[in-house]
């Protein structure tokens, strides 16, 4: 098990790295990290709890693209697409079988409190552009290391 927690880890790290310098990860990068994260979560608890919270978790990150997208076909400035890029969509996805329901939620939510900070810190040139997927990425990264070394004691069970 630990070479599958180098795994994610170096893939949450290869995420943070793409996403800050270009702008834009690479595809193959969120199947790896949903399935290395997801098979974590699946050796930490049981195989029903697991299908529940992953799906429990899709259906939350569905909620909150569909709102958004209603949000911002309200507002009628952008479209989907320009305000939202496919590569922070996709890590909300792949990030669903990552965590239990109540966990997984309030980490979703910090990482993105976490990324409006850190644009606000350092997006002062480039207001457009936020790398959500990096920022995510180095929360979700924090959390696990923080859960591997013990200071964290419920991840998979809340």
């Amino acid at each position: 098990m630990w070479w599958l927690k180098i795994i994610s880890a170096v893939v949450l790290f290869a995420i943070v790295y793409q996403d800050l310098k270009y702008r834009a990860v690479s595809w193959f990068w969120f199947p790896i990290l949903a399935i290395g994260l997801g098979t974590l979560h699946y050796l930490n608890s049981l195989f029903e709890v697991f299908v529940l919270h992953s799906l429990i978790n899709l259906g939350f990150v569905l909620l909150i693209l569909i709102l958004l997208y209603a949000y911002i076909s309200f507002r009628g400035k952008y479209k989907f697409s320009k305000a939202m890029g496919s590569g922070d969509v996709v890590m909300f996805i792949a990030l669903s079988p990552a965590m239990a329901s109540i966990t997984f939620i309030v980490c979703f939510i910090f990482s993105i409190l976490l990324a409006m900070i850190l644009s606000l810190v350092f997006n002062k040139k480039d207001k457009k552009n936020i790398p959500l997927a990096g920022y995510m990425a180095v929360f979700f990264t924090f959390i696990y290391l923080a859960y591997w070394n013990g200071f964290l004691t419920q991840l998979y069970t809340i």
